[in-house]
This record gives structure tokens, C-alpha cells and sequence, in this order.
């Protein structure tokens, strides 16, 4: 949305202050907290056991900690050996 320059002069006060509201301390903080704690907390969820070690890890992570903590390839049904840990 282009402006003209007499809409610029006409509302200069309402674009700045659309302006601070969108660029607001306050605001990015808060935005970054809310993002920060819902990464968090699909950490906390997303949880699987290793089913060769019964250590807990992320469940993304389970093929690759198999691969180097193991040093063998992970099997082919993975998806259905892998344990949800217990609810803490």
C-alpha cells in the first residue's frame, strides 16, 4: 500500500503511531514469550524412549541417537516400538 505524500502529511500522527504499536518493546517481548513457551511445551509433550536404551528423548531425534549412540541402523518399524514416557 503505497501513501501519497499529501496522505502522508494529512495523517502522520496515525501512521507513526500504527507504526510504535507494531514495533512495540512491549509487544515483541510478550510475542517472544508466547512463541517461547509454546516451543517448550511441544518439547516437553513430544517425548519418546529410545527403544534400545529406554532413554527419553525428543522424538525427532530417536532415528539419529540410534544411528550414533548405537552405531546400527534404525529399524524399519520404528515409529511403532518407539514408547511415549510416563506423564510427569
Amino acid at each position: 500500500m503505497g501513501y501519497t505524500r499529501a496522505y502522508v502529511e494529512a495523517h502522520r500522527g496515525t501512521i507513526n503511531e500504527k507504526r510504535r504499536i507494531k514495533y512495540s518493546t512491549e509487544r515483541r517481548k510478550e510475542e517472544y514469550k508466547n512463541k517461547r513457551e509454546e516451543i517448550l511445551q511441544r518439547g516437553k509433550e513430544d517425548r519418546a524412549i529410545c527403544p534400545l536404551c529406554g532413554l527419553s528423548f525428543r522424538r525427532l531425534y530417536i532415528p539419529k541417537h540410534i544411528v550414533t549412540r548405537h552405531k546400527c541402523e534404525p529399524p524399519e518399524d520404528l515409529n511403532e516400538t518407539i514408547v511415549q514416557p510416563p506423564a510427569t
